[in-house]
C-alpha cells in the first residue's frame, strides 16, 4: 500500500481522467440517441461524384448501398427539389427522409421532376440514394425558401 501514498498524485489524476472520461461518453452517447445517428454503406465503381452545398451528382457504372445528405429546415420553410435519373442496371431510389428517418417521399416515381416540401417541424432531414445493384447517373439541386 506504499505505492498508493507514494505516488497518491499519480492515482489521484488517473481516476480524473476515468471520470471525465466516461462522463464525456454518456454526453455523446446521449446526443447520439437524441438527435439519432445516419451511417451510410455504398460501394462503387468508375464513379465520379460532384457534391455541394445544395446539390449531389454521380454518375456510376456499379453503385450498391446507401449515401445520404444532411439539410437543416426549420419549421415553415419549404425544400424544392429538382431531380433527375438515369438507370440503366439495377434499381435506384431517392428518399426524402424527416428527422426522425421517416420516409417524406421517394422522388424517383418519376425519372426527373420537381418536388416541394414544407417543413412541419425544424430538424436535420435527409436526402438519401438506395443503391441496389445499378448502373446508371443521378442529379440533384435543392432551395430552401423561408
Amino acid at each position: 500500500m506504499d505505492i498508493f501514498k507514494k505516488h497518491k498524485i499519480v492515482w489521484m489524476i488517473f481516476i480524473a481522467v476515468v471520470i471525465l472520461s466516461a462522463a464525456i461518453i454518456a454526453i455523446v452517447i446521449n446526443i447520439i440517441s437524441k438527435n439519432g445517428f445516419m451511417s451510410d454503406s455504398c460501394f462503387t465503381t468508375m464513379s465520379v461524384e460532384n457534391s455541394t452545398f445544395n446539390s449531389w451528382d454521380m454518375k456510376y457504372a456499379y453503385l450498391n448501398g446507401t449515401q445520404h445528405r444532411n439539410i437543416k429546415l426549420n419549421s415553415g420553410e419549404e425544400l424544392s427539389v429538382n431531380y433527375s435519373s438515369r438507370v440503366k442496371k439495377g434499381a435506384l431510389k431517392i428518399l426524402l427522409l424527416s428527422p426522425e428517418k421517416k420516409n417524406v417521399k421517394n422522388l424517383l416515381d418519376d425519372n426527373s421532376g420537381k418536388f416541394e416540401y414544407k417543413a412541419s417541424e425544424s430538424g436535420t432531414f435527409y436526402l438519401k440514394i438506395v443503391g441496389n445493384k445499378t448502373e446508371g447517373q443521378f442529379n440533384l439541386d435543392w432551395k430552401i425558401k423561408k
